[in-house]
C-alpha cells in the first residue's frame, strides 16, 4: 500500500485531497500542528495523525510523520497576512522546515507535490495572451511573493519534486467565495471597478484529481504546472451564475469604485491589529483584485499527464451554494 503524508489536511483543499487518496487505497497520514488544526473534516477518517507543536525541522522528525513514506501532498500555508514576514512564516518556512526534514531522514520519496499558487505568476496582457509558460513568475503582491519563495525552498532542495500553481479554487468548505456567495444570497450583488476583470478559476474536486494524477507518470517530476478551467471567466459571469444558483429573483448590482477596496482594506487591516485575526480584505488582498487578467494556460497539464476540469461552472457554483446552506454557513 501507497503511503501519503499530507500536510494542511483539515484545511479546504487538504481535506478534500486526504478523502481522494483515501478513495484510491493509500495509506494517508496527516501532520497536524497542535491547537491550531480544527479537524472537523478529517476527524471519521481513516488516517493516521501526527501532531508538533511548529513547522520546524526536529518537531517533524520526531513526530514520526515521514517514516516509509512515498509520496508527500505539501497544501498547507496561508492566504491570509499582513508583512511579508507574515506570508514568509505562514508559506515559505514550513515548506522549507519540511523539506530539510525529508533530506535528513534520507527518505526515499518518490515525489514531493507542492501547492502553490497561480498568484506566482502575475498578471496577464490582455485576454487573448493567457500566461502560458508554468515558470513565469512575476508576483504582483505578498502572497504571491510568499509562495514563489516556497517554490524556490522546493527547486533547491533536490527532492524529486512537481509543483501546481491553481488559480481561484472554489467549491464546497471554501471560505473565500464564500463571501461572494453569501452577499449574494444576501440579495447584494458587488462590483468593483469594471466587471469583466477575468481571472482562471478551479472547482476543487477538479484541482484534487490534478494534484493526485501529477504523480501518475515520471514525466512530471521536476515540473510546474497551472491547474485551471480550460477558459477564464469573467467576474460578471461568476456572478450571474452564483445569483441563478441561489435563484434569488430580486439582486441589488452594487457597483463600486475601485477605491472602494482601498477603504475596504484599510478597514480590513485595522480590524486585524485590533482583533489579532487576518481579514480577507486587506492591502495586498486588494492589490491583486485590481488585476483584469489573472488568466493562465493548462495546456502543459493536459499534455502531460492528461489533466481535464470535469466539473462545470454551473454545477460547481451550484453544489459549493448547497452546501453552504446545507452547513448553516448561509442564513
Amino acid at each position: 500500500m501507497l503511503e501519503a503524508l499530507v500536510t494542511g489536511s483539515t484545511g479546504f483543499i487538504g481535506s478534500h485531497l486526504v478523502e481522494a487518496l483515501l478513495e484510491r487505497g493509500f495509506n494517508v497520514k496527516c501532520l497536524l500542528r497542535e491547537g491550531k488544526s480544527n479537524g472537523r473534516y478529517i476527524k471519521d477518517l481513516d488516517v493516521e495523525k501526527f501532531y508538533i507543536g511548529d513547522y520546524n525541522e526536529s518537531e517533524i522528525k520526531k513526530s514520526g510523520a515521514l517514516e516509509g513514506i512515498d509520496y508527500v501532498f505539501h497544501t498547507a500555508g496561508i492566504t491570509k497576512g499582513i508583512t511579508m514576514n507574515d506570508f514568509l512564516a505562514g508559506n515559505e518556512k514550513p515548506t522549507r522546515e519540511l523539506l530539510a526534514a525529508i533530506k535528513s531522514k534520507k527518505q526515499n520519496l518518490k515525489r514531493f507535490v507542492y501547492l502553490s499558487s497561480s498568484a506566482v505568476a502575475g498578471c496577464a496582457l490582455s485576454l487573448d495572451e493567457p500566461i502560458r509558460r508554468d515558470d513565469h513568475s512575476c508576483p504582483v503582491e505578498r502572497y504571491g511573493k510568499s509562495k514563489f519563495a516556497g517554490e524556490q525552498a522546493v527547486k533547491q532542495s533536490k527532492v524529486p519534486f512537481t509543483i501546481l500553481r491553481p488559480g481561484g479554487v472554489y467549491g464546497p468548505r471554501d471560505v473565500d467565495y464564500f463571501n461572494l456567495f453569501k452577499s449574494i444570497h444576501g440579495h447584494i450583488n458587488p462590483f468593483f471597478g469594471i466587471r469583466k476583470k477575468y481571472h482562471s478559476i478551479i472547482h476543487v474536486k477538479d484541482l484534487v484529481e490534478a494534484t493526485i494524477g501529477s504523480i501518475s507518470i515520471d514525466k512530471t517530476q521536476g515540473q510546474t504546472y497551472f491547474i485551471c478551467n480550460n477558459k477564464p471567466v469573467s467576474w460578471q459571469k461568476l456572478q450571474s451564475i452564483i445569483k441563478s444558483a441561489t435563484g434569488k429573483r430580486f439582486v441589488i448590482p452594487l457597483y463600486l469604485p475601485e477605491f472602494f477596496l482601498d477603504i475596504a482594506a484599510f478597514f480590513g487591516e485595522w480590524r486585524t491589529k485590533r482583533t489579532g485575526k487576518f481579514s480577507l480584505l486587506n492591502k495586498q488582498k486588494a492589490k491583486l483584485a485590481k488585476q483584469q487578467y489573472l488568466i493562465y494556460s493548462n495546456m502543459r497539464a493536459r499534455m502531460h499527464f492528461g489533466f481535464e476540469p470535469e466539473v462545470s461552472l454551473e454545477q460547481g457554483v451550484k453544489e459549493t451554494y448547497q452546501w453552504y446552506l446545507e452547513n448553516k454557513w448561509l442564513k
